[in-house]
């Protein structure tokens, strides 16, 4: 016998009801997501956390709840980690090799990181990236601006 999963939770998904088994047997559920959209759904995919919510809305994704991974700036967070921390990276030599790090927050947390840089002036303005301000120091607060090639280029380790 299968449990009654009607009314339980699972993720972004609120099992409403229990409908027609699919084609190979399982036991299907119909669910409404956070965002109100239904889907129809296996016991297994809910029970063992298979999926969070829909694709349609990217509510479920696993490990993203920004909804920026494919934006500039989520590219330069990521790139900014693989300078400081991915040994195979071309940059690491003049990042992570010589000891510059990433702010702890920010490391961990896209959200962190894109709260405090978007305030800066320049953010989001084309020609901008991101720079330290001490060449020296580490990516984190207080040492971070959008700045120009030009500009970087004239801020350079001497």
């Amino acid at each position: 016998m299968i449990k009654d999963l009607t009314g339980m939770t699972f993720g972004k998904w609120k099992v409403i009801k229990r409908v027609e088994n699919n084609h190979r047997g399982a036991a299907m559920w119909q669910c409404r997501c956070e965002c109100g959209k239904f889907s129809v759904i296996p016991t297994s995919n809910l029970t063992r956390s298979r999926t969070r919510g829909c694709q349609s809305c990217n509510c479920g994704k696993r490990g993203e709840k920004h909804g920026m991974s494919g934006t500039k700036i989520y590219k330069t967070w990521k790139n900014m980690r693989q300078r400081c921390y991915l040994e195979t990276s071309n940059c690491y030599k003049d990042y992570g090799g010589r000891g510059i790090s990433v702010h702890d927050e920010w490391n961990s947390d896209f959200q962190t990181f894109f709260d405090y840089v978007s305030k800066l002036p320049h953010y989001g303005e084309k020609g901008y990236s991101i720079d330290r301000i001490d060449v020296n120091g580490n990516y984190e607060p207080g040492n971070v601006k959008w700045s120009t090639a030009y500009e970087q280029i004239h801020n350079r380790r001497k």
